[in-house]
């Protein structure tokens, strides 16, 4: 017999709904932001300078000198690594440390939309399934580190869409090129806040028999 309404609500979704509203929570006080932060702005500029090498990215609010404001989006400065290394070397015949004249474009994140959310969906997700502790643990690690890879894709395609759009004579693409990596853009958006967490979810953490878990005996 299926597990009644009542008690699986009681269960497993009023759980999930105090967890990750807990989570959500203590995402919002200072020092947690301030981690956050700082986490984010070091994972974003190692992605987007690895894997567009071509292109400078900066996220250090010091080094770009804005001071942001709010506790949500981060910005996100960039330009062509040749022409600031260029620039660089001028500047520093001047005496100069920062290539003032290389016109660095920038977009933002947000960082609740963009990591945290995906994140404690998943981490919640995982934590309220019928499976034992030391596989819940087993599924965290795979869980999270799945969760990164696709995070780290769809920063790829973040930054290489920004930057095609900036004219600034790196990563230029073709018409469908184009349209294919702004689809992309959008899909992954949407799919990996909250429906990707999900498939990740599934594959982590149930074997064939673990359903039974949720009927009564």
């Amino acid at each position: 017999m299926q597990l009644p309404i009542k008690r699986y609500l009681l269960r497993y979704f009023l759980p999930f709904c105090l967890l990750y509203g807990l989570l959500v929570g203590l995402s919002y006080t200072a020092p947690a932001r301030a981690g956050l932060f700082s986490f984010a702005r070091t994972h974003t500029a190692g992605v987007l300078n690895t894997l567009l090498s071509d292109a400078m990215f900066i996220t250090d609010p010091a080094m770009l000198g804005v001071k942001e404001e709010g506790n949500e989006r981060f910005t996100i400065a960039y330009a062509n690594r040749e022409a600031v290394e260029n620039q660089l070397k001028v500047d520093r015949q001047r005496g100069k440390d920062r290539p003032d004249e290389v016109d660095f474009k920038n977009f933002s994140l947000n960082l609740t939309e963009f990591y945290l959310l995906p994140l404690i969906f998943l981490f919640t997700l995982i934590m309220v399934s019928p499976i034992s502790w030391k596989r819940k643990g087993i599924a965290l690690l795979i869980g999270f580190f799945l969760l990164y890879l696709f995070k780290s894709f769809h920063l790829y395609i973040v930054g290489l869409y920004q930057v095609d759009q900036s004219d600034i004579g790196i990563y230029e693409l073709e018409t469908t090129g184009k349209t294919i990596v702004s689809r992309l853009r959008l899909t992954l958006h949407t799919a990996l806040a909250f429906i990707l967490p999900v498939f990740i979810w599934i594959g982590v953490c149930f074997r064939g028999d673990d359903w039974k878990n949720i009927k009564l005996q």
